[in-house]
C-alpha cells in the first residue's frame, strides 16, 4: 500500500530539494550503491555482498535497508490490478517483489526480512495500520506491513516501503525512527511494536494527528503536535522556522472538494500556536502546507494531516 496522493505530491515538489542537500547518511552506502540487482540473479548473493564490508549489526541492517527502499519500485500499477493479492505474507512475496524489482509494502517488508535472516539479524515483519493506506493487505483487515528490527539487543522500526525513493534519494526518516514520532503515522496490530513505553489504543492512534517526515525535516517540531479541538476550530503548537510560509487546505471528504481553511498564528517566545477555522459539521480533513518565501515554487503538502471530529 501506499500513502495519499498529497504526500506523492510533497515528495515530488518538496523532497526531491531536500535530499539533494543531504550527505550519505552511512560510508556503507557507497557501497550497495555499486551493487546492481542485473549482476546478482540470487537474492542471498546480493544480500552476502551488501554486509560484506559491515562491521556492526547497525550497518548490515542499513545496507540492506537502504538498497530496498533506493532499488525496489512502489508498484502501482500491479496494486491497482490486485496482482499481489495473489501472494501470502511469506517469503515468496519476498522472493517475488526481489524477481520482479518492485512491489506493495509487504513485499517490501518481506524481502526485507528474508535479507535480515540472511544477515544473521533478528527481525519481524510487522502488520497493522497506516494512516493515509486505503487497501487492506491480502486475507487480512491491515494495510500495511514494516519491520522491527535487533540491533545490539535493542529493538528498532524501519519502513523500507515509505523510504522508497520516488526522487532518486530514499526518506531516512524511516530507519530506525523514534517510536514516538512513527506512532503518528503507524500502528502495528500487536501492540508491543509500537515500542513505546506506554501502551496505546488503536483508539488513540486515530485521534493522532497524521505528521509526515517533512514536518521534522522542515523545522517544526521534534514530536507530533498535540492537537486541541473545539467545534469550528482546529488549535495546536509548532515551531515555525525562518522564512517559512504555512496555509491549510481543507479536503471535504464527501466531494472531494479542496478549498482554503482561515487561520491565525500567535508567535510566543516557544513557538507559535495556530488556529485553524473548521466545518462544525461534515466530514473533512485538514492539510498542512509549506513553502519558503524564497522558493515560492517549492509547495509541500501532507505535512500535517488532522481529521475533522
Amino acid at each position: 500500500m501506499h500513502r495519499l496522493l498529497s504526500l506523492l505530491i510533497a515528495t515530488l515538489l518538496c523532497h526531491g530539494f531536500l535530499r539533494a542537500q543531504q550527505a550519505p547518511v552511512y560510508p556503507i552506502d557507497a557501497h550497495a550503491d555499486t551493487l546492481k540487482k542485473a549482476d546478482f540473479p540470487d537474492l542471498y548473493d546480493l544480500t552476502d555482498r551488501l554486509i560484506e564490508p559491515a562491521q556492526t549489526e547497525r550497518e548490515k541492517v542499513r545496507a540492506i535497508f537502504y538498497w530496498v527502499a533506493k532499488n525496489i519500485q512502489y508498484d502501482y500499477q500491479g496494486l491497482r490490478a490486485n496482482t499481489w493479492n495473489l501472494y501470502s505474507m511469506n517469503k515468496a512475496l519476498g522472493q517475488a517483489t526481489y524477481e520482479r524489482g518492485m512491489g506493495i509494502c509487504g513485499g517490501y517488508a518481506m524481502l526485507m526480512s528474508a535479507m535480515l535472516d540472511r544477515a544473521g539479524i533478528e527481525n519481524v515483519v510487522v502488520s497493522g495500520w497506516a494512516k493515509g493506506e486505503t487497501v487492506p493487505l491480502a486475507d487480512s483487515s491491515v494495510n500495511h506491513a514494516w519491520n522491527a528490527v535487533r540491533i545490539d539487543s535493542a529493538w528498532h522500526l524501519l519502513d523500507a516501503t515509505w523510504a522508497s525513493a520516488w526522487w532518486g534519494e530514499i526518506d531516512n526518516f524511516y530507519f530506525l525512527p523514534d517510536p514516538g514520532r512513527l506512532i503518528a503515522t503507524h500502528f502495528p496490530e500487536d501492540e508491543k511494536w509500537t515500542l513505546l513505553e506506554r501502551k496505546m489504543s488503536r483508539a488513540e492512534f486515530k485521534r493522532l494527528p497524521e505528521v509526515s517526515s517533512l514536518f521534522y525535516e522542515m523545522g517544526f517540531g521534534t514530536a507530533p503536535p498535540v492537537v486541541e479541538q473545539t467545534p469550528g476550530r482546529i488549535r495546536f503548537d509548532l515551531q515555525l522556522p525562518d522564512h517559512m510560509i504555512i496555509g491549510f487546505i481543507l479536503l471535504n471528504k464527501s466531494t472531494q472538494e479542496l478549498t482554503d481553511a482561515p487561520f491565525t498564528v500567535e508567535k510566543g517566545k516557544q513557538g507559535s500556536t495556530v488556529t485553524v477555522e473548521v466545518p462544525r459539521e461534515g466530514d473533512f480533513s485538514v492539510e498542512m502546507t509549506a513553502m519558503w518565501d524564497r522558493y515560492p515554487y517549492r509547495k509541500s503538502f501532507g505535512i500535517i494531516v488532522v481529521e475533522v471530529e
